[in-house]
């Protein structure tokens, strides 16, 4: 396989040019790694077939406080917790210490924010 593969990408051979004059651009030899035209230059060539996506690891959440004064942080999480989180912290709005509880980011919210 592999001798099949070094010859068809090996360059063809060409006559030798004489010692007195100067190559011409036709008749100097092409080096070996020089691809020919109908072979992918690179294994990470454009392809019209689409390929699978990762799966994301993380995703982006809102802790959003339990007291009702409407503040909240956001963070991310990783999708293998399956427990809602739920973390104390300071809320500026009354200006304490309480708990904040895991909301999902709704896509319309994310998208309003980025116009």
């Amino acid at each position: 396989m592999f001798g099949l593969l070094s010859q068809s990408l090996r360059a063809a051979p060409r006559a030798p040019t004489p010692a007195h004059s100067p190559a011409s651009p036709s008749t100097v030899a092409t080096p070996a790694w020089v691809v020919a035209p109908h072979v992918p230059a690179s294994p990470f060539h454009f392809s019209p077939i689409p390929e699978a996506r990762k799966k994301r690891k993380t995703v982006r959440i809102r802790l959003t406080s339990a007291a009702g004064t409407g503040f909240a942080y956001t963070t991310t999480k990783k999708v293998a917790l399956g427990v809602k989180m739920r973390f104390r912290k300071y809320d500026p709005v009354i200006r304490q210490h309480c708990w904040f509880v895991e909301e999902k980011i709704s896509r319309k919210r994310v998208l309003q924010r980025k116009r």
